[in-house]
């Protein structure tokens, strides 16, 4: 919900694109890319997504989600 649908179209364009043991860093917009990066960050978006509707539906009293990419900032980044 934060990131615009053409970064997420970028992403997995340019994750996509990638070899298997191929990776891209862009330092200045602060993401790392691997072949793997769009599958990770949709599947960890769902494990978040579906904690905090457990959450919210009173099945836990608290949660934490550890979740790939790692170090990401969940801002709008205008590429």
């Amino acid at each position: 919900m934060i990131h615009t649908k053409d970064l997420i179209e970028k992403v997995k364009k340019e994750s996509e694109a990638l070899t298997e043991h191929e990776t891209f860093y862009h330092p200045k917009r602060e993401y790392f890319l691997c072949q793997d990066t769009y599958k990770a960050a949709k599947i960890s978006a769902a494990g978040v997504v579906t904690g905090l509707k457990q959450l919210l539906e009173h099945k836990y009293d608290r949660g934490y989600c550890i979740v790939r990419p790692p170090g990401h900032h969940a801002n709008k980044l205008n590429l």
